[in-house]
């Protein structure tokens, strides 16, 4: 009843939509993040983690 309330606009608190979006960005971001890390021991795994050279077009 408390969540129908807020829903509403009848008591300050986060509505279902704006939560379940929340948890929709937090889930995406963690994916993010994880693909990164695996781009990232990808790249040291091939040796492509070294600083380029100034002038690199690479």
């Amino acid at each position: 009843m408390r969540q129908d309330r807020i829903d509403r606009g009848e008591l300050d608190g986060v509505a279902t939509a704006e939560s379940a979006e929340l948890r929709q960005a937090r889930r995406r971001i963690t994916e993010l993040e994880t693909e990164l890390h695996i781009v990232r021991q990808a790249a040291k795994f091939l040796g492509e983690d070294r600083p380029r050279p100034k002038g690199s077009t690479r």
